[in-house]
């Protein structure tokens, strides 16, 4: 159970709108474990009480499930799905944003199939599919999308500690008014580092060429970096930080893409045995280039969004705690309306 308050729950600049919220969560989770299969299902639902909005309440459902069986020493399979049927714009999977005032539908299902060609070296099928759909007419003309991938993946390991990849990927993007589709492909590679027991590292790069359905742009190559890292200074403090660069998918039209760059760092730490902290800060900055939109009848554009969150924790018992927490977002932008937006909440979590 938790009660915060939103100064801004629109997202608007102008005429901002707070509130305060009542909001009562259970989280329903079923795990088997036999000795080659684990099963995971999580149904996570939500009741929104608003005391100050003409929509005075919200009901969210969330579902994940994960299936990951071995049919032997050398061949396994790893499915997921993750379903978020929502009424209040909210982040949802792989970094994205639904940020329309308007019921939504968002799935994404993966399946990857690993195989084990020596000691060293494994070889992995993946698939996936992520699709958002909105509920009005009006937005979903422009802002649904399904995106469809498949790759595969080369991992071997050179030493205990150093692990190699290669990685080749396609993905084939489908907006609702088609005018911004593409097709894309991916061909690179990355590295796995355990630099000491408490220092961990990844790095993955490579080539990134998309070419559009419609006569927009021919194509647009461009190089992908994607690199984080996990430093465990303490047995009680971790610390993880990461960039990432690539053209990504966008709710912002008449645009078909963005070359969105990424940052973020987040700390956990155990002050004590029963108290526990949470920091975590994110900078997003996304271009928009006027040549891919359907006709190039805008300017080009940019935005920066700036995410930071904090929350406390304090056990009680094993099964009950108490926590603090607050969000900020802000959000400048030459594509869409700026705004700004703070929520401070407190809750408490029961475990059964």
């Amino acid at each position: 159970f938790r009660v915060e308050y939103d100064d801004n729950y629109n997202e608007t600049e102008l005429d901002e709108q707070d509130s305060v919220k009542f909001i009562e969560q259970v989280d329903l989770i079923y795990n088997l474990n036999l000795d080659q299969t684990f099963l995971s299902l999580r149904y996570e639902p939500s009741f929104i009480y608003w005391t100050d909005r003409d929509d005075d309440t919200d009901l969210h459902h969330a579902f994940d499930g994960i299936l990951n069986h071995a049919f032997s020493p050398r061949v396994s399979l790893s499915v997921k799905d993750t379903f978020r049927l929502a009424e209040q714009p909210e982040y949802i999977d792989r970094e994205s944003v639904a940020r329309e005032n308007n019921d939504y539908i968002y799935n994404t299902a993966s399946a990857a199939l690993s195989y084990l060609l020596s000691e060293q070296t494994r070889l992995e099928a993946a698939g996936r599919m992520v699709n958002l759909a909105y509920d009005e007419d009006a937005v979903a003309d422009t802002q649904d999308y399904d995106i469809y991938v498949a790759g595969l993946t080369l991992r071997h390991s050179l030493m205990p500690e150093t692990a190699l990849l290669g990685e080749l990927r396609y993905e084939d993007l489908q907006y609702s008014d088609d005018l911004r589709d593409s097709d894309t492909y991916y061909i690179g590679g990355g590295v796995e580092h355990s630099f000491s027991s408490s220092l961990l590292g990844s790095a993955r790069a490579g080539l990134q060429a998309r070419s559009f359905d419609s006569t927009v742009r021919d194509s647009n190559d461009t190089p992908y970096v994607d690199l984080s890292g996990t430093f465990l200074p303490t047995p009680a403090t971790r610390i993880s930080s990461g960039f990432s660069f690539s053209q990504y998918e966008t709710d912002v039209a008449p645009f078909a893409s963005q070359e969105r760059t990424r940052f973020f760092v987040s700390l956990a730490h155990d002050i004590t045995a029963r108290i526990s902290g949470y920091l975590t800060g994110a900078y997003t900055n996304g271009d928009y280039d006027k040549d891919e939109t359907p006709s190039g009848e805008v300017v080009d554009g940019s935005e920066d969004r700036v995410q930071f969150s904090a929350r406390a924790t304090y056990k009680v018992n094993m099964d009950n705690h108490v926590e603090l927490g607050y969000q900020y977002t802000d959000l400048s932008s030459d594509v869409r309306g700026d705004y700004s937006r703070n929520r401070v909440n407190l809750g408490w979590v029961l475990k059964l």
